[in-house]
Parts: structure tokens; C-alpha cells; sequence
């Protein structure tokens, strides 16, 4: 009798294994292993990061994406709903965030404090995606004239949960979440890395042409060394709707970094990257530090986390599909050039892509590495 028991107990035991080795197959009910947090993504950068993960540029198995949007910041909800409605994505899920967050709160246990908490416990990693300008008043600040102010709410929910994640000199009584797990993974892009140092207590040049390079005009400011240029003004001049609207310069690294390092050795120490943005950090949040700088070493690049190790953010776009594939859009770079081009094209050459490749390369292997060691 027994011995029927540990054969059925056997028999079972390997049916179950089989079926978890099919399920994955199912896409009504996909294995999630890895989950990504997007907070606030429009629907053309949720669009890109598809389009990376389909196009096995970011390549992670059992991947699982969750949509992170706050109802009372600009958003891009019914889009994004659209895009979904037809299931072609079951590894994506969207998560609404309808908290209250005021200026004078978000450096303190709030409304959102346990939200917050939970996206952090059911992710293993999240993404700050690029936007518009911050209030200056948030980091102490007079609002310049140049600063334009289109989206505060997006700003305090993402300022106020970088602060829960890694804590900051705003309050210092305050507990980072990332205590609980120093080897959590955090990135941010453009806007992002800018969220990551105004969230823990750092400050902003409002416009770079004007406060670092002192520069009034747009016209002065597209006679400066083109690794000077951090967007194409030419843009904001020409009714030429073929100029794009970001700027192609290099960048160059000045310490180490556990991830950086891997991209440097296996591709150029100054490569060329994708740009579009007119602020800038001033002084470094609690916690950062700064390894990478434009060529003059004026602006932040890349900032890193002294503390947790997984945490970093740059100032430029990797994360735009339309850089790693020839997808038919191209651009000028003024409106005299006579030739199109791609951003594919000026990475490749430039002897760039490769950087931007492995950047997604090695945040694949983090995330499987981290798995791998039961995070």
C-alpha cells in the first residue's frame, strides 16, 4: 500500500512538473518571473519598450510589466487601454494610482506612502521615463522664466516615491524602503535620472544655455561645440518639420561603476548618445554621485547610487526603439542638410550602438542575476 502511495505521490509530482513546464505556453496565463514597474509611461514610450522586447533588444524570460499611472497627473490612460484591449500583451498590466499629494507632503509618510510601498513589494525593479519641467519650488527654488510647468501632479507622485524608495536630506528621520532590499533595481531616463536627484534632496540648473553656458539666443546657442548642444534648437527655429527634435552628443566617463563599466569595456568610452532636455543637476541629491559628464564636463550624465548599487540614472534616451532599428523615420539635423537620416544610422555611425545594445544587454542580465539569486 505503500509503495502504490510514493508511486502515485511520484506520478503526480512529475505531472506537475510537466504542466509547469507548459504553462509558460498559455499566453492567457503567462509565468511571470520578473516584474517591471513603468511609472507614468505615455503611450509612445510603452510603445518603444514593447517594441525592445519583441525585437529581443531587452530579453528577459517571463517577463511582466506593470503600468504604474497616477489619475491626477497628465496621463495617457485611455491610450494605453486601446492598445491593451485586444490582449496581444498579456504579460502587461496597468495599475491606477488615484492618492492626494501636495507640495508641502511628499517629503513625509503620505496618502500614497502605502501604495508606494506595495508597487515596491511587487516589482523588482523600476523605471523613471523622461517628461517636462519640475516646480523649482519643490527643491526651494524661484521659478525661472524659462522653466515651463505643465504636469506638477506627475512630478509630486514621483518625486514623493523616489524619496519612500531611497530615502533624502529633505527628512532624514524617514526609512528608505530600499533597507529592506539593497540590491533592488531602480533606473531613470532623462527626467527620470532628474526625479532621482531632486527626490533625494538635490537642486536643478532651470536652463543650461543660459545659467551654464550663458547664452540668451537660440542662434548663439547653435554656434557652440555640438557635445554643447543637449537639444536641437534648430527645432524650436525652423518650420521644417523633418529637423528633429533631439541632439546626437558624446558623453565621458570619469569613475566606476559595477554596470557602466561592462559598457564601456566592451564599446567606446565616449560614445555618442541621443538627447533632448535644457535642465541639468546643480548640486547631487543625498546618496549619488556623478560618473559620467558632457565632454566639457558641465552637465551630469550619469548619476549612481553610492549605497545601493542598482540604482542609477542617465540623462540621455536609450530607451527609444527608433535607435536600435532602420524603421523608416528620418530625420535632419538643420533645415539646409540635403540627406535624411536615421538615429540608427548616426549611432552606427558614430560607433555608438553597441553602448545603447548592451545597456539593455546587461539590465537583462541584472535582472536575471538578481532572479537567479532568489531576489
Amino acid at each position: 500500500m505503500r509503495k502504490q502511495k510514493f508511486t502515485f505521490f511520484i506520478l503526480s509530482l512529475l505531472l506537475a512538473l510537466i504542466l509547469i513546464q507548459c504553462y509558460p505556453k498559455d499566453e492567457k496565463h503567462p509565468i511571470i518571473k520578473t516584474r517591471i514597474a513603468l511609472l507614468n509611461p505615455s503611450v509612445g514610450y510603452l510603445e518603444s519598450f514593447i517594441s525592445l522586447i519583441e525585437n529581443e533588444i531587452i530579453n528577459i524570460d517571463n517577463l511582466g510589466l506593470t503600468l504604474v499611472i497616477y489619475l491626477k497627473a497628465r496621463n495617457d490612460l485611455e491610450k494605453i487601454s486601446n492598445l491593451l484591449q485586444n490582449n496581444k500583451y498579456p504579460y502587461i498590466t496597468i495599475k491606477t494610482v488615484n492618492c492626494d499629494l501636495q507640495e508641502d507632503i511628499l517629503f513625509h509618510k503620505n496618502e500614497c506612502s502605502a501604495i508606494f510601498y506595495q508597487i515596491f513589494k511587487e516589482s523588482d525593479a523600476i523605471l523613471f521615463f523622461g517628461g517636462p519641467d519640475f516646480p523649482p519650488s519643490i527643491y526651494k527654488e524661484k521659478t525661472k522664466l524659462l522653466t515651463e510647468i505643465v504636469d506638477p501632479y506627475r512630478h509630486y507622485f514621483e518625486i514623493s516615491f523616489i524619496f519612500h524608495l531611497l530615502g533624502g536630506s529633505q527628512n532624514t528621520s524617514n526609512q528608505a524602503f530600499l533597507e529592506e532590499d539593497p540590491d533592488f533595481t531602480i533606473v531613470g531616463f532623462c527626467l527620470g535620472m532628474q526625479t532621482m536627484n531632486v527626490g533625494t534632496g538635490g537642486t536643478m540648473y532651470q536652463d543650461i544655455p543660459t545659467e551654464i553656458y550663458q547664452v540668451q539666443y537660440m542662434e548663439d546657442i547653435l554656434v557652440l561645440d555640438p557635445d554643447q548642444q543637449h537639444r536641437n534648437y534648430w527645432w524650436h527655429l525652423s518650420a521644417d518639420e523633418l529637423v528633429m527634435r533631439n541632439s546626437f552628443h558624446r558623453i565621458k566617463f570619469n569613475k566606476q561603476h559595477h554596470f557602466f563599466d561592462k559598457l564601456i569595456a566592451n564599446s567606446l568610452s565616449t560614445p555618442t548618445v541621443y538627447s533632448s532636455h535644457h535642465q541639468a543637476i546643480k548640486n547631487i541629491g543625498q546618496g549619488f554621485q556623478i560618473i559620467a559628464t558632457s565632454m566639457d564636463g558641465k552637465i551630469a550624465e550619469v548619476i549612481v547610487h553610492k549605497k545601493y548599487k542598482n540604482v542609477f540614472g542617465v540623462q540621455f534616451h536609450p530607451e527609444f526603439s527608433k535607435l536600435y532599428f532602420n524603421c523608416g523615420v528620418e530625420y535632419k539635423s538643420t533645415p539646409k542638410d540635403t540627406v535624411l537620416v536615421s538615429p540608427n544610422q548616426v549611432l552606427k555611425e558614430k560607433n555608438s550602438l553597441s553602448f545603447h545594445k548592451r545597456f539593455w544587454y546587461y539590465f537583462a542580465e541584472l535582472m536575471n542575476i538578481l532572479h537567479t539569486k532568489g531576489h
